[in-house]
């Protein structure tokens, strides 16, 4: 078996508090003092040199076996990355290249998947009894140069929340321009695409050697407004026709869930329309109400047949293929118990008496079965 992973080789995911790790599905994080002599890395580097998947890889492991689809696998597809690990073939080796760096939990938006990313979000599932965490505002001090050996740094991504709703993804975009790094950096953008202004794309487009937006999406129109609650779907497209009038490189990504999936095929009608080639899923994972997989049998085979029917059609690029053949695979499977479906729908109906919204009328495929 062959398992290697660049990133903790060239890359830093940076928390709020300070804490790193080479990516977001790694965990735990270590502070960035200790982080480039700790032990901990260093043994994770030489299990993926010796082609061991480390315990903290597990995310991806168990993503790959789910869709084909993970993090390790998207980050180094043609292998230049590992092809200049293994010629150092050292655990002692960094060379830091990419920083991705979480400003704030700070959003705008109530996303029914999120957990954790959005401080509003977090009261509000405290308050309608699904959660008992105490949500608390958290916020990055992070300066770029508490980051050490950045010299090659080539990318920084700013995360969320919202980069676009936070104070502190200016203040680093601001650090970042009058350090002169920005002239060699690739920024990336991950956002929810409702706050995108013209000044500030132009700002980010004229400082930056290239800039990447990262919309998040998860449906069209008004199935997308409720699962990412209370956006409003002229506001993300008009973002994207603005992306794409400035001649800006973006992606979409989304996350599949149960609701997400009987529509999916919308989105992917709606990409091809609108030029959209880059489209990168992921299942949701939590909560376990929304995992994708939790379907009654006989709605999963009606599933089944669509996306068949669209894959034996399609004939455009390879990575929408992979997408329909993702929704295939989740068809596939055995469908949840009643119970499980009844626990969905309870968990679905506590948000509808908390935010006066019916997800029955979007999609009555739920009463159907």
């Amino acid at each position: 078996m062959t398992f290697f992973c660049s990133l903790p080789f060239t890359t830093v995911d940076i928390t709020w508090d300070q804490k790193v790790r080479p990516c977001c599905k790694f965990a735990p994080g270590i502070p960035i003092k200790s982080y480039f002599s700790s032990d901990a890395i260093r043994k994770v580097k030489q299990q993926l040199l010796d082609n061991i998947p480390p315990p903290q890889c597990q995310r991806c492991v168990t993503e790959e076996a789910l869709t084909g689809h993970s993090m390790r696998v998207m980050t180094d597809p043609d292998k230049t990355r590992e092809a200049e690990i293994r010629a150092a073939n050292s655990a002692d080796y960094f060379n830091i290249t990419e920083a991705l760096i979480l400003t704030s939990n700070t959003c705008n938006l109530l996303c029914l998947p999120c957990r954790g990313n959005s401080y509003i979000r977090d009261i509000e599932l405290s308050k309608i009894g699904l959660s008992k965490q105490i949500p608390l505002p958290q916020t990055s001090t992070i300066c770029i140069d508490d980051i050490p050996n950045i010299d090659n740094l080539a990318r920084v991504t700013l995360l969320g929340g919202e980069p676009f709703a936070d104070r502190q993804t200016a203040a680093l975009i601001d650090q970042l321009i009058t350090s002169g790094l920005s002239q060699q950096i690739q920024i990336d953008l991950n956002t929810n695409l409702t706050l995108i202004t013209r000044p500030v794309l132009l700002k980010l487009k004229e400082n930056f050697k290239h800039v990447l937006i990262k919309g998040s999406i998860d449906g069209v129109g008004e199935f997308n407004d409720y699962l990412r609650y209370p956006s409003k779907w002229q506001q993300m497209t008009d973002a994207v026709t603005l992306i794409k009038e400035l001649d800006m490189a973006m992606v979409i990504i989304t996350t599949i869930s149960n609701l997400s999936l009987i529509h999916y095929d919308d989105m992917i009608r709606w990409a091809e329309k609108n030029n959209i080639i880059d489209i990168f899923v992921a299942k949701v994972m939590e909560p376990k109400e929304l995992q994708c997989d939790r379907l009654p049998a006989a709605l999963k085979q009606q599933l089944l047949k669509k996306y068949t029917s669209l894959l034996e059609s399609y004939t455009g690029i390879d990575r929408t293929r992979f997408l329909i053949q993702t929704c295939i695979k989740i068809c596939s499977t055995p469908g949840c118990t009643d119970e499980e479906f009844t626990a969905t729908h309870e968990w679905l109906t506590r948000h509808d008496q908390h935010r006066g919204t019916d997800y029955t009328a979007l999609w009555p495929e739920f009463l159907n079965d």
